[in-house]
């Protein structure tokens, strides 16, 4: 066999081999977004090298655009997926976290630097060179896509550039469960916390408007992240309060009462 059939031989069992890595991945490549989603263009798409190849998860969200992206700008300071991996010994916080909704292009956000945002659409960015130099480069994009009142889709997309050798495609298969797995759990737990702060925002407006309605009944330490929110907590304390209140008066009463009646006999007499 001369040199060049057998350059021939090892460049077309490298061909097959890539192509056995690329339909492994085939059932990770999108997970729970439609046809529409798979196929539309991202942010991030521009930060890869042409062609790329791309990843797309999705979830739908009862809750207002505004009020998602906030959630999406807590990943400055969690992962909000399973937690063992990059936030150890610690949960992601479920209660937002102050001025981290200011974003500036550059920022960190755990694994990838701020490139390009759009308030309430969209956050975009590209992995840091640590993450870079074992998974090569990626971009990534969280998109906030309106739906009708008070829902919305909520959609990642991640980025790469095609593998050119038998070990990048194993990498990036890896990547792809990986980021699956991960991904998942990530929107989920976002979807979750928006949802919740969305009901919050919505009981705290009722109990405003109507403040004699009642208070409805909430998880112990859950936490109202509203303009009405204050107004709740203080019917809470006040609701707590004004019994304890009613018994000191109660009690003051009876007091004052005992005291009038021992006194009404002596002054009967000293009229007399």
């Amino acid at each position: 066999m001369t040199p060049e059939q057998r350059s021939d031989v090892r460049s077309s069992g490298s061909s097959r081999t890539r192509h056995l890595f690329g339909r492994a991945r085939d059932p990770v490549r999108h997970w729970n977004a439609t046809a529409a989603e798979r196929i539309a263009q991202y942010p991030c798409d521009r930060y890869v090298q042409s062609p790329g190849e791309r990843f797309t998860r999705a979830v739908g969200v009862e809750s207002p655009p505004e009020t998602v992206f906030r959630w999406l700008c807590q990943r400055k300071v969690a992962p909000y997926s399973y937690d063992w991996p990059g936030n150890p010994s610690r949960r992601s916080p479920r209660s937002l976290t102050p001025e981290v909704d200011r974003l500036e292009p550059g920022q960190e956000f755990l694994v990838f630097w701020l490139v390009e945002f759009e308030l309430n659409r969209h956050i975009t960015g590209v992995v840091l060179p640590r993450v870079e130099r074992v998974f090569g480069r990626l971009a990534t994009s969280y998109v906030v896509e309106p739906r009708d009142a008070g829902r919305c889709r909520l959609v990642a997309c991640l980025s790469v550039t095609v593998p050119s050798s038998v070990l990048e495609c194993a990498r990036l298969t890896l990547l792809s469960f990986g980021d699956l797995l991960m991904m998942r759990k990530q929107l989920n737990t976002l979807k979750e916390r928006a949802g919740r702060s969305a009901r919050d925002r919505s009981v705290g407006e009722r109990d405003f408007l109507a403040p004699g309605r009642g208070l409805p009944s909430r998880a112990k330490g859950d936490r109202v992240n509203s303009p009405a929110g204050g107004l709740l907590r203080t019917q809470r304390k006040d609701a707590r309060i004004m019994p304890m209140l009613a018994r000191g008066i109660s009690h003051d009463s009876r007091w004052l009462l005992c005291r009038c009646l021992l006194a009404y006999p002596e002054s009967l007499s000293e009229a007399r």
